[in-house]
């Protein structure tokens, strides 16, 4: 008798991953076995194989459908958007115009949350209860990691609502009473890391999260809360182990290597967070904060062009005018970074400019107002000093600055202002001013 199913035809154990796979909930691995089984198997056995692989093709689609449904109607259009990308990968034809539609739903309300403007005022007609978030929250597990969260108890489930509605210190004494009544818990264990590390409790979170590991050790998310709070308390390494730990467990997740991609941004090492990055998009090329990430750690490493380029893919996947309403739909996140990239390296300045005058229609107040200087120096350092004192003159006739900002026109305009302080930041700011000031005689 062959053991662990060595001696079995490679199709045969491919379809025992799938089944094992189907009967964890990890209906995505089941596929892709089911698939890779039908491939290699006799006739006989091949249809089977292919109609359980669509099978769980139609279940992922459904479920990711209606997790970002549930996503959309409590604002969080970022993970909705992710959701539903995950829903087209799945989908059949019939299902793909209701799919995009909602997709394109949320991401233009990804795109207004994260203009560079805080948006402190908005607010969602949609209230959800907290039986709704809940489902919102545990429909991202697996079927044996969300039965439990309902196994566990009322109260345990108002400490995650309240974790995750931002009432960590209310959460806290349920937890304990929890951990009190159901003992070494996996599950509390892990959400009790989330909240500890929402109160700033950081040393404390990674002890339960390690816990939670050690008695739930397959599970990449319990890992990447190691790795999460290891990086808000500045223990680095502490970090990277969680995470070659997440790989080794579940190598298709895309938020391990996002997470590897941010922990390489802090430590300052971008070498293996380009692999990482190009490892995420090598599972999925449209990949919005994959792109970004691999952008940023091209800039930490020195490569502007590389970084540009990833920073324009990803504009370009969400870059779009609606001619009916006439608004220009953009992601505001990658426009940022590739117009202050441009304007530092003095590359491609109109390029620069086009994002920044992009970038006027989705901000207010003092953000939009540094934006429109930012877009007189550019104009300025493209060889346009006229189209730069006019923005310039026009922003101080029309009052209202704050300090800052009008300190900066003032200096472009030739004013002869004192720097009275030693930070070097502001030193180096003061000095690039007077540089373009120049450009302005």
């Amino acid at each position: 008798m062959a053991l662990f199913g060595f001696g079995k035809p490679g199709w045969e154990k491919a379809a025992a991953k799938a089944e094992k796979a189907r009967r964890r909930g990890e209906l995505a691995t089941a596929k892709r076995y089911f698939e890779e089984a039908a491939a290699e198997a006799p006739a006989a056995n091949a249809e089977g194989f292919a109609k359980a692989a669509t099978e769980c093709a139609a279940m992922l689609c459904r479920e990711h459908r209606t997790t970002a449904e549930q996503m959309v109607a409590a604002g969080q259009f970022e993970r909705a958007a992710q959701r539903l990308e995950l829903a087209l990968s799945f989908a059949t034809d019939a299902d793909r115009e209701a799919i995009d539609a909602l997709l394109t739903q949320a991401r233009e309300g990804a795109a207004r949350l994260e203009s560079p403007v805080a948006f402190e005022e908005a607010s969602f007609d949609a209230a959800i209860s907290d039986e709704e978030n809940l489902m919102a929250i545990v429909a991202v597990y697996p079927d044996e990691v969300s039965s439990r969260y309902f196994e566990l108890g009322e109260a345990f489930r108002e400490a995650v609502t309240a974790t995750h509605g931002g009432r960590a210190g209310e959460a806290i004494a349920h937890f304990d009473s929890v951990m009190q009544e159901h003992g070494d818990e996996a599950i509390a264990h892990f959400e009790r890391g989330r909240c500890l590390q929402a109160l700033d409790r950081n040393d404390d979170a990674i002890a339960a999260y390690l816990r939670a590991e050690e008695l739930m050790p397959d599970w990449s998310n319990i890992k990447l809360g190691v790795a999460d709070a290891a990086l808000a308390a500045g223990k680095i390494e502490i970090a990277e182990d969680a995470l070659q730990r997440a790989v080794d467990a579940d190598d298709e997740n895309k938020e391990v290597y996002v997470a590897i991609c941010r922990t390489a941004l802090q430590s300052a090492q971008p070498g293996y967070g380009l692999e990482a990055a190009e490892a995420l998009l090598d599972l999925d090329p449209a990949n919005r904060r994959g792109l970004i990430l691999k952008g940023q750690l091209y800039e930490m490493a020195g490569d502007s062009d590389a970084a540009a380029a990833s920073y324009e893919e990803s504009l370009s996947r969400y870059w779009h005018y609606d001619s009916q309403e006439e608004k220009l739909f953009f992601d505001p996140v990658p426009a940022t970074l590739c117009a202050t990239l441009y304007f530092r390296e003095r590359t491609n300045l109109t390029r620069a400019e086009e994002l920044a005058r992009a970038l006027l229609t989705v901000t207010e107040g003092n953000e939009k107002n540094a934006w429109e200087v930012f877009l007189a120096r550019a104009s300025a350092r493209n060889g346009d000093p006229a189209a730069a004192r006019k923005i310039l003159d026009r922003m101080k006739l029309s009052g209202d600055l704050a300090p800052e900002i009008e300190h900066a026109i003032d200096v472009l305009l030739g004013a002869d202002v004192a720097i009275e302080s030693d930070d070097p930041a502001v030193v180096a700011t003061m000095a690039e001013l007077a540089a373009d000031r120049e450009l302005l005689r």
